[in-house]
Protein backbone atom coordinates (compact mmCIF):
# COMPACT_ATOMS: atom_id res chain seq x y z
CA UNK A 1 0.00 0.00 0.00
CA UNK A 2 1.33 3.61 -1.08
CA UNK A 3 1.41 6.51 1.15
CA UNK A 4 -1.46 7.84 0.01
CA UNK A 5 -3.61 4.71 0.09
CA UNK A 6 -2.31 4.38 3.62
CA UNK A 7 -3.59 7.98 4.39
CA UNK A 8 -6.46 7.28 2.74
CA UNK A 9 -7.52 4.06 4.86
CA UNK A 10 -6.73 5.71 8.05
CA UNK A 11 -9.39 7.97 7.45
CA UNK A 12 -11.72 6.04 6.36
CA UNK A 13 -11.28 4.36 9.84
CA UNK A 14 -11.72 7.63 11.79
CA UNK A 15 -14.81 8.28 12.97
CA UNK A 16 -14.58 11.64 13.49
CA UNK A 17 -14.22 12.39 9.60
CA UNK A 18 -16.41 11.18 6.87
CA UNK A 19 -15.70 11.02 3.32
CA UNK A 20 -18.96 11.24 0.76
CA UNK A 21 -18.37 9.31 -2.43
CA UNK A 22 -21.74 9.70 -4.63
CA UNK A 23 -23.15 5.91 -3.91
CA UNK A 24 -20.52 4.84 -1.46
CA UNK A 25 -20.61 5.41 2.34
CA UNK A 26 -17.07 4.85 4.22
CA UNK A 27 -18.09 1.39 5.12
CA UNK A 28 -18.65 0.34 1.49
CA UNK A 29 -15.43 2.09 0.27
CA UNK A 30 -13.68 0.52 3.50
CA UNK A 31 -15.25 -3.26 2.45
CA UNK A 32 -14.21 -3.02 -1.09
CA UNK A 33 -10.65 -2.11 -0.35
CA UNK A 34 -10.48 -5.00 2.23
CA UNK A 35 -12.29 -7.36 -0.20
CA UNK A 36 -9.62 -6.33 -2.36
CA UNK A 37 -6.70 -6.90 -0.16
CA UNK A 38 -8.04 -10.19 0.66
CA UNK A 39 -8.65 -11.55 -2.99
CA UNK A 40 -5.06 -10.18 -3.32
CA UNK A 41 -3.50 -12.76 -0.42
CA UNK A 42 -5.08 -15.37 -1.90
CA UNK A 43 -3.85 -15.08 -5.06
CA UNK A 44 -0.57 -14.85 -3.56
CA UNK A 45 -1.82 -18.14 -1.38
CA UNK A 46 -2.25 -19.86 -4.33
CA UNK A 47 1.03 -19.41 -5.94
CA UNK A 48 2.99 -19.96 -3.19
CA UNK A 49 1.03 -24.12 -2.86
CA UNK A 50 1.63 -24.47 -6.70
CA UNK A 51 4.24 -26.82 -6.35
CA UNK A 52 5.06 -26.52 -9.69
CA UNK A 53 6.71 -22.91 -10.09
CA UNK A 54 10.45 -22.96 -9.41
CA UNK A 55 11.61 -20.96 -6.58
CA UNK A 56 12.11 -17.93 -9.61
CA UNK A 57 8.95 -18.16 -11.33
CA UNK A 58 7.11 -18.10 -7.88
CA UNK A 59 8.69 -14.39 -6.68
CA UNK A 60 7.84 -13.88 -9.62
CA UNK A 61 4.26 -14.72 -10.12
CA UNK A 62 3.81 -12.76 -6.20
CA UNK A 63 5.48 -9.71 -8.20
CA UNK A 64 3.05 -10.01 -11.28
CA UNK A 65 0.09 -9.64 -8.37
CA UNK A 66 1.90 -6.81 -6.28
CA UNK A 67 2.08 -5.25 -9.77
CA UNK A 68 -1.50 -5.81 -11.06
CA UNK A 69 -2.66 -3.86 -7.88
CA UNK A 70 -0.74 -0.78 -9.32
CA UNK A 71 2.56 -0.44 -6.85
CA UNK A 72 5.65 -0.24 -8.20
CA UNK A 73 8.00 -2.97 -8.25
CA UNK A 74 11.67 -1.83 -8.06
CA UNK A 75 14.20 -4.60 -8.82
CA UNK A 76 14.80 -6.04 -5.57
CA UNK A 77 14.41 -9.28 -6.63
CA UNK A 78 17.20 -9.13 -9.18
CA UNK A 79 18.51 -12.62 -9.56
CA UNK A 80 21.49 -12.24 -12.09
Amino acid sequence: MDFIQEVFVEILNNSEVSVEIKGWDNETLLAAYKDKAALSLQKIKNILEDVALSDFDCIEEILNVYKNLGYIINHRHDFG
